[in-house]
């Protein structure tokens, strides 16, 4: 799921869009990664595409 900002106000129309105004570290890409493991999904239907394949 993904959340899609809504707003009238133009300086909050701004704010959504600044969320791109930052780099990960290293290190920080590297802790995300260790979070890719296989077979930890809650539901994962017949139908569902390879979700976990590198």
């Amino acid at each position: 799921m993904i959340a899609i900002p809504r707003s009238s106000n133009p300086e909050h129309l701004k704010a959504n869009l600044d969320v791109f105004d930052f780099r990960l570290t290293a290190a920080e890409m590297a802790e995300l990664t260790k979070l890719n493991d296989t077979n930890m999904r809650v539901v994962s239907p017949p139908i569902a595409p390879q979700w976990d394949t590198p």
